[in-house]
């Protein structure tokens, strides 16, 4: 699994105020949590609702230039490929973490279509 954040993606994102990147940040580890198997949904949710600031007003300003706003950036591009690496990794246990029902029913079903087709030989033989 891969992610294409596309050629300009350092830029956009170092252009962006840092309080958006901030409640992308957030959003973004909500939403890991969330979709990993062992979070309880209730209390994931009244979590969010006692978190004050689970959302967070940003007020842009539109204004400034996208070199201007970069200047200002504290987070090094190495932090981004780590949180990308991160989430990814998170993304391929959760897929696989779904993906193992399916493989067992899978692999009976396989295990039964051959232990027929093999009883179906024997009968003939």
């Amino acid at each position: 699994m891969s992610l294409q954040l596309g050629a300009n993606f350092p830029n956009r994102w170092l252009a962006a105020p840092q309080e958006i990147r901030r409640q992308f940040l957030r959003d973004l580890n909500n939403v890991c949590l969330l979709l990993d198997p062992k979070t309880d949904f209730d209390e994931w949710q009244s979590d969010q609702i006692e978190d004050p600031d689970h959302i967070v007003p940003v007020k842009a300003n539109l204004n400034t230039s996208p070199s201007q706003d970069a200047a200002k950036v504290s987070l090094p591009m190495s932090s981004l490929v780590a949180l990308e690496q991160r989430l990814l990794k998170q993304a391929d246990q959760v897929i696989e973490r779904a993906l193992d029902p399916i493989r067992a029913e899978l692999r009976s079903w396989i295990q039964e279509q051959i232990r027929a087709e093999i009883g179906a030989m024997g009968s003939q033989g």
